[in-house]
């Protein structure tokens, strides 16, 4: 405990020590490395810091995870002090000169009274301004021991919870990578434990290094971990539905790591059951000439869906520079159904007509595939080198029955619907110093096939069957300069495009070529304890595969949907500033979005149905969104408080016969205004208590309105057993308030839908996870394809 209040205020000093010296003169570079004395490998983030005879501390920094570390500091005598919890603290006397001071080895020595009494007490701010992310630093505060990743990131600034899933703030649901790896499984996210990840970072603008359609991203930064042999860990969550008496045995999923040598052999083995459940009011306006047809009704859907996941792969650590390695997994869903209860009343210029009551049942007859990396890392005296393959395949087929009662013409229809897809990707990327600052180029080449076929017994719709070929070739190239007075970075990515779309009729047959130029530039500076960064980039963002197939999809007996291949891409400018000020952080981005993605309704035949269909808007959207984060830490208790606004620009023309011009303004202009109160609280005996809320308002996004606000309520406890925290337990209640709907209402013009959705969320959730000899993952494959994966 000595050790630890040590180094806590070792750290503090650090903090007011590094912005004495920002701007300081005559300072010289001083750099080593880190070792554990008795196994000899390196030990990364340790506290290093440059004292003065009356033990003042005027520079420091954390080393980084291969032990390595390098400063400033002023010239003079001095004292260069290493601190890191489990180990004692080393003392160096030092010269600093006008030369680089390399100081070579330094061994620490382990301290088991210090690691049998720790309890780390988080009192340093926590959240910082590094180049192009807001940086959260997990290690060593209270969010250590959050839960898993994803509760960690629920509660890191930028980040909140919408609908299940993690979005930044105003930037939507973002790519994560781990180490520099590119998340494909979100089991991934729920196996990886807080106490592993040593910080997330939040790019809401990515250069030029990442795909022209990635608009922000999370970067999680794990903890090395020494040692060889076998670990291993295990976690399974359950849940009880509050509303609906149901139990959902969730997910299980076992990490497995053998380590003899710099050879890793990795395996994971994933099993989900998950159910789902809606309930919804509906309505619905179609105007064909002469006569209004309106819809009204209440929908239940229920969901249950379960498969298992297999992953083998090797990693060879072959010195420090040099690392190569394969993954391949496989993913196999066991089992899936869809059902869909619709009743409703029709009507016709306000005359009721028919009761419709119809049962949707689809059932997954297949659905698996396979998905794989091969990588190699290294570094050539200053060059590092990274180069990706990757690959993903996956099959899908699904039987749909519809039956449809009516009082007019009663309905029973069937359709098969099966879906391919592959894909071959590549990617190598150059890092070089230049000058002061470094290089970073790349290409990356990517082939993507899907085929659909569709057959349907109706009618009215036509069997269908298409063909997808896009191969993309991409270059990029980026310079970070680093500056007496900040960081400056530009870059620019080049994506040439070759679309070739097929259909069975051949009257729809499309070939076509793209290429887009995607500049990005971002500054970032620290005046005294303030960091700054901005940011401007240009982005695009394909449509979806499913968005390009002609397929027709029977809804009900008034509603079809389709898609179009001939769908032009989104265009964005994107803007951001953040600013952090010891534990408050502002971030502000604007958007200008071109050619936006958006489902459209025009009246199809003469009887009242509609097609859905998607389409480019013709005006643009402007969309800015600004949050305040505010993150002390009083003790034991670590609370998160987040404000922030979220307001669009956009006037939409829909077409309306009914108007004198046949034309009429849609107006998508209210703003969202977010609250977020997380609290969390640690206490002795492994003991954590979170108390989150989180605050919605209603707001305009894209084409739709979302009509109701959110108030959603969480509250857990978790304790910890065994050594080293071994096992740990958590128990949830997600959902308290029972007030997280999801309604909304979309104006197409001649026809209008609204939707109010409830999805039975309240619920009890239990969640416990062993780690045995726990050691990261050294794998360093980044991955390849990124912005063609995130549309199949």
């Amino acid at each position: 405990m000595k050790n630890m209040k040590k180094i806590i205020v070792l750290a503090v000093s650090l903090l007011v020590a590094g912005a004495a010296v920002c701007f300081g003169q005559n300072e010289s570079a001083i750099k080593g490395r880190i070792i554990d004395r008795k196994s000899g490998e390196p030990v990364g983030f340790a506290t290093v810091a440059v004292l003065r005879a009356d033990s003042s501390v005027v520079a420091g920094t954390m080393a980084e995870e291969d032990g390595r570390f390098e400063l400033k500091a002023a010239q003079g005598p001095s004292i260069l002090k290493v601190a890191l919890v489990g180990y004692k603290d080393i003392e160096k006397d030092i010269n600093v000169s006008g030369q680089i001071l390399n100081v070579g080895e330094l061994a620490l020595e382990e301290d088991l009274l210090a690691l049998e009494g720790a309890v780390v007490q988080a009192q340093l701010p926590r959240t910082e301004l590094k180049g192009d992310a807001v940086v959260t630093n997990i290690s060593g505060s209270v969010l250590e021991h959050a839960g898993n990743a994803q509760d960690l990131m629920a509660k890191v600034p930028g980040m909140i919870r919408h609908n299940g899933k993690l979005e930044v703030i105003g930037r939507g649901e973002p790519v994560y990578y781990i180490n520099g790896r590119r998340v494909l499984d979100p089991d991934e996210l729920r196996s990886l434990m807080s106490e592993e990840v040593r910080s997330i970072e939040v790019v809401n603008n990515p250069g030029a290094g990442y795909g022209g359609e990635i608009k922000s991203v999370v970067r999680i930064k794990t903890i090395r971990r020494q040692g060889e042999g076998f670990s291993f860990a295990l976690t399974s969550e359950a849940k009880k539905y509050l509303k609906t008496k149901d139990f959902d045995p969730s997910w299980t999923v076992l990490d497995l790591n053998y380590r003899k040598g710099g050879v890793d052999f990795i395996g994971k083995l994933t099993y989900w059951d998950n159910h789902g459940y809606q309930c919804s009011d509906i309505w619905e306006e179609a105007y064909i000439p002469g006569t209004l047809y309106s819809q009204e009704g209440t929908m239940d859907v229920r969901q249950h869906a379960g498969g298992l996941q297999a992953l083998f792969g090797i990693n060879w650590q072959i010195n420090e520079n040099h690392s190569v390695g394969f993954q391949v997994q496989n993913k196999t869903q066991l089992f899936g159904n869809y059902k869909e209860t619709v009743e409703e009343d029709v009507f016709m210029n306000s005359l009721l007509t028919d009761r419709l009551a119809s049962v949707n049942d689809c059932n997954m007859l297949k659905s698996g595939g396979w998905l794989g990396n091969v990588y190699y890392s290294g570094k050539v005296e200053k060059l590092e080198i990274e180069f990706n393959t990757d690959f993903q395949t996956n099959d899908e087929s699904n039987r749909t029955v519809i039956e449809e009662s009516s009082q007019v013409e009663p309905r029973h229809i069937k359709s098969d619907v099966d879906n391919s897809i592959a894909m071959l990707a590549s990617k190598l990327v150059f890092k070089y110093p230049v000058g002061k600052g470094q290089v970073q180029a790349g290409v990356e080449e990517t082939y993507a096939r899907t085929w659909q076929q569709h057959n349907i017994d109706f009618a009215e719709i036509a069997p269908s069957e298409s063909k997808i070929k896009e191969n993309t070739i991409a270059g990029f190239a980026e310079y970070s300069l680093p500056l007496k007075f900040g960081q400056f970075s530009a870059g620019v990515r080049y994506e040439h495009v070759d679309f070739k779309y097929n259909d069975i009729s051949g009257t729809n047959d499309l070939d076509r070529k793209q290429d887009n130029w995607f500049p990005s530039a971002s500054f970032s500076t620290k005046i005294g304890q303030v960091g700054i960064s901005a940011s401007v980039s240009g982005k695009t963002m394909r449509p979806g595969f499913w968005k390009l197939s002609n397929e027709v999809q029977y809804h009900s007996r008034f509603t079809y949907q389709t898609g179009d291949p001939t769908l032009k891409n989104e265009k964005y400018i994107d803007a951001g500033l953040n600013v952090n000020w010891n534990w408050l952080t502002f971030s502000a981005t604007y958007e200008n979005i071109r050619d936006a993605i958006a489902q459209s309704g025009y009246p199809y035949g003469d009887d009242g149905v509609t097609m859905l269909k998607y389409v480019n808007l013709d005006s643009p959207i402007n969309v800015f969104s600004a949050y305040l984060v505010a993150a002390p830490t009083k003790g034991c208790w670590s609370p998160q408080y987040t404000v922030g606004v979220r307001k669009q620009f956009f006037d939409l023309e829909v077409k309306d016969i009914r108007e004198t011009t046949g034309t009429r303004t849609v107006g998508y202009n209210k703003p969202m205004f977010v609250v977020q109160l997380n609290n969390s609280f640690r206490f002795k005996k492994s003991w954590q208590l979170s108390a989150d809320y989180m605050f919605q308002s209603k707001m305009s996004y894209g084409a739709a309105e979302v009509t109701a606000n959110r108030n959603l309520l969480e509250l857990s406890v978790q304790k910890s057993f065994l050594k080293d925290d071994a096992l740990t337990v958590r128990l949830s209640a997600y959902d308290i308030l029972n007030c997280t709907p999801d309604n909304a209402f979309v104006d197409y013009g001649q026809f209008k839908i609204a939707q109010n959705n409830d999805y039975k969320s309240p619920a009890i959730i239990l969640r416990v996870s062993y780690h045995f000899n726990t050691a990261s993952n050294k794998y360093k494959g980044t991955g390849a394809g990124d912005s063609v994966k995130i549309r199949f």
